[in-house]
């Protein structure tokens, strides 16, 4: 699977010119998955680098980058009746993804900004960890999925900015041909994240 990128060449225009602030930004938060009652909530963290790809205006940007998530959602699995006792089975899944945010970024008044954006992203990794042990699943999920993002916060200055954001998968996580699959009832990720910028460079300075 490949996924490519046409990037914008850069404007002679020093305040309009693409690919101007470069940061770093971290993002611990709280996740699970949507769509199964085994799911319950987890820890996620994410990191990544990202920059305004597209000046729009001077407090408008489009916003592009790429990080890494981990997730980590534990499940519980109940069984019985019938005669053959009750069984409770616990575990934690946990994801690794590469993700791509793209995002649209609104400056307002005393610095506080918006975003709306969509995030595509590959699972490099899955892992199910029960009674100690853990085993590869990532035949269980699709190895593609697609998420929308909403957020918000302050620019604390010129170099640091803190806000939460909002990402919810689109696209159901299992695979058609996997054990976890229901039409009726799609597994989605849901995270909920506090997030820490710092820019390391910009054409501005």
């Amino acid at each position: 699977m490949c996924i490519c990128f046409i990037l914008p060449g850069f404007s002679q225009d020093k305040n309009n010119s693409a690919f101007k602030d470069l940061g770093v930004f971290v993002a611990p938060g709280f996740n699970t998955v949507l769509g199964g009652e085994s799911w319950k909530g987890g820890f996620g963290f994410i990191l990544g680098v990202d920059s305004k790809i597209i000046p729009l205006s001077e407090t408008c940007n489009i916003i592009g980058g790429i990080g890494l998530a981990f997730n980590s959602v534990p499940w519980e699995e109940s069984f019985g009746g019938d005669g053959y006792g009750d069984y409770n089975y616990s575990g934690t899944s946990k994801f690794t993804r590469i993700f791509v945010p793209i995002l649209y970024n609104h400056g307002f008044n005393n610095n506080i900004y918006g975003e709306v954006g969509i995030q595509p992203e590959i699972f490099i990794s899955v892992k199910d960890v029960m009674d100690g042990e853990s085993s590869d699943d990532m035949d269980s999920y699709n190895p593609f999925n697609l998420a929308a993002l909403l957020g918000g916060g302050i620019n604390v200055n010129e170099k640091i900015s803190a806000g939460v954001r909002v990402a919810i998968d689109l696209l159901n996580m299992d695979n058609s041909d996997g054990m976890y699959y229901d039409e009726n009832s799609p597994d989605r990720m849901l995270m909920v994240m506090a997030v820490l910028r710092v820019s390391l460079w910009s054409s501005d300075n």
